[in-house]
């Protein structure tokens, strides 16, 4: 073996035992989220919510068999991702409470391993997506909020100030 493909070699084996052995980001339990992005479809009939997540135990979502206590039909926590939805009234945002809710159920991410603590996105597509096309006001918004199987709340976000189409 040559010189060159030696050094090679144990400059490969140096990162790949270096990159092994980082470890990974501690997060604390409780959710923290941060906005990213909320696009509206071509057609105008739904949205995409797209938000970054860390979560120090991994527990976040929901599986489709969690229905009993405390994620129970009829419970807060049935869902674990709320939508809230805002109008801009003289200059402010006004929380205006909705007939229908924008409450979701996430699916369950899976994590394997000791570490469970995980960073990611999470996207919602929301259609069709709410604004009171009969309201005179121009400007309206949503606050995002998610709660892990734990039923540890994470902070409130806000997708910031949305035209009407």
């Amino acid at each position: 073996m040559s010189r060159l493909s030696k050094i090679q070699l144990i400059a490969l084996f140096g990162v790949l035992l270096f990159t092994s052995c980082r470890k990974k980001p501690k997060y604390p339990d409780t959710p923290v989220i941060s906005f990213k992005s909320f696009q509206v479809y071509q057609n105008g009939e739904g949205a995409r919510l797209t938000i970054e997540f860390t979560d120090g135990n991994g527990d976040i979502g929901l599986k489709q068999s969690d229905t009993l206590a405390p994620y129970s039909s009829g419970s807060k926590y049935y869902y674990n991702l709320y939508l809230e939805y805002y109008e801009q009234v003289n200059g402010e945002m006004k929380k205006i409470d909705l007939m229908i809710p924008f409450y979701y159920r996430t699916p369950y991410i899976e994590q394997e391993g000791k570490d469970k603590s995980m960073k990611g996105e999470l996207a919602v597509d929301i259609v069709p997506y709410y604004y009171d096309f009969s309201s005179p006001r121009d400007t309206f918004e949503y606050s995002i909020q998610i709660v892990d199987r734990a039923l540890n709340e994470s902070n409130v976000v806000y997708t910031g100030k949305i035209l009407k189409p």
